[in-house]
């Protein structure tokens, strides 16, 4: 991207979600991020000649979040929301570091679970697919199975691979974000962090933003695999599925739907004892089938 092209573009507004809020953005920095919103600012639209576009079903702080992300190559979530004042709990977050997650290398690839589990545990990786999308869902890069292998095969123990070593890779030439942060109570509500990167993927499919697709479906990954699952916090999850499964494509293949459902399967025990979680699951539909496959890959 060209920062002269960038900086003598001419602005473009953008009028986000009911309240009709107005943005003023670089019409050249968005069109590198997003060719859909490329075609409506610069081609025969009418918005393009009035240089304004109404996105009604867009949250105003995801389109931020967009745009910071077309400026810097990443994207700032909102903090935990404390429900209940705990200074204990607090006082723990400052003393303790953010957890360190293992950084992917530069080029975000990905390969179907499938594919990992046709090949033998001697293979060499295949060439990343051509539509890395589509293929998010990675096999396990060092297993670590909850089930002991004296009880399981390996090939059983791989037919669902542990949720924390899946791997997405980030696009390339990304800043890297900072380290996920860790949560230490069932007083810290992660619902707005996990909704906040599950937008940003729907946005980033709505207007085929697929670097952003990527990087955010990689963030909920890890934010997921750090996440302590109290059972005070099924709720968050539950909220998150809701969302995933309201705004995505109905397939069983869908990236995010199939990270969801293997995090749930997963943590099937603890999401069994929570009655907001079996209300949801009893109603049926396409979660409920996601999730019952990923299951029979145990057995």
């Amino acid at each position: 991207m060209d920062v002269k092209e960038v900086l003598s573009s001419e602005p473009f507004t953008f009028i986000i979600g009911p309240a009709r809020k107005k943005f003023f953005v670089n019409a050249n920095l968005i069109s590198v991020s997003s060719p859909v919103l490329e075609a409506l600012m610069k081609g025969k639209f009418r918005e393009a000649n009035q240089k304004e576009a109404f996105l009604e079903d867009v949250e105003e702080d995801t389109f931020v979040r967009f745009v910071e992300y077309a400026w810097t190559g990443t994207y700032t979530p909102p903090p935990p929301l404390y429900l209940v004042e705990s200074a204990g709990a607090r006082e723990n977050e400052e003393k303790m570091p953010a957890l360190a997650v293992e950084q992917p290398p530069s080029i975000w690839e990905a390969r179907s679970a499938a594919s990992s589990l046709e090949r033998s545990p001697t293979e060499s990786p295949e060439s990343p697919p051509v539509n890395p999308i589509h293929n998010l869902l990675m096999g396990p890069a060092a297993a670590k199975p909850c089930f002991s292998r004296n009880k399981l095969g390996t090939s059983q123990i791989a037919r669902l691979a542990p949720f924390q070593d899946l791997v997405y890779r980030e696009p390339h030439n990304r800043i890297r974000p900072p380290p996920t942060s860790k949560n230490f109570s069932d007083a810290q509500d992660f619902s707005g962090i996990f909704l906040c990167h599950a937008q940003l993927y729907v946005f980033g499919d709505k207007y085929n933003a697929e670097d952003l697709k990527g990087f955010s479906a990689h963030r909920l990954h890890q934010t997921l695999a750090t996440f302590t699952l109290f059972p005070g916090r099924v709720c968050d999850i539950v909220v998150l599925v809701q969302y995933i499964f309201d705004h995505t494509l109905d397939s069983p293949d869908e990236p995010l739907r199939r990270m969801i459902s293997n995090y749930c399967a997963w943590n099937i025990i603890l999401f069994s004892k929570d009655k907001g979680f079996l209300e949801f699951y009893e109603a049926g539909g396409p979660f409920t089938r996601d999730v019952l496959i990923c299951l029979t890959r145990r057995l």
